[in-house]
């Protein structure tokens, strides 16, 4: 596992650091839909669900950081929407098995959603009940087989 310090970007004061277990990434993009997405997640840290992991520092490729995800027992991750750049992120590391929550798949429309902490809550709900199997989420192609079905 990587050598995080509790209170850097990567670290929640919540989660014991030394242990990777649940992993929740978060879009967190222009739009409303983003910012229901990067809330849920934070809202996941906050009960201790998951804990929210640092996106920009797999898309920069920091060897610790990926070390880390590949370590995670557990990722869920919520993209704003169709787009799905967090995901698409995580496939870039070869990050593969996650379970995987659109914001606009649980109704909210991209160009006219506003933010407000209930649909954060929505959101942050749809993701812990991923977070009720031990599973590490399915492979790419049954993510994709469910979201075309």
């Amino acid at each position: 596992m990587a050598d995080l310090q509790e209170g850097t970007c990567c670290a929640s004061e919540n989660v014991d650091p030394n242990k990777v277990g649940r992993l929740v990434f978060a879009c967190s993009g222009g739009a409303a839909v983003g910012r229901i997405a990067d809330v849920a997640a934070r809202q996941l840290d906050a009960a201790n669900d998951a804990r929210m992991y640092c996106l920009a520092g797999l898309g920069g490729r920091i060897p610790e950081m990926v070390r880390t995800v590949h370590d995670a027992e557990w990722i869920c991750v919520i993209d704003g929407c169709e787009t799905a750049c967090a995901s698409k992120t995580l496939e870039t590391v070869a990050i593969g098995r996650f379970h995987h929550i659109k914001v606009t798949d649980l109704g909210f429309d991209k160009e006219s959603a506003e933010f407000n902490e209930a649909a954060a809550a929505k959101v942050a709900a749809a993701a812990r009940d991923k977070t009720r199997t031990n599973e590490p989420g399915p492979p790419p192609c049954e993510r994709d087989a469910a979201a075309s079905a």
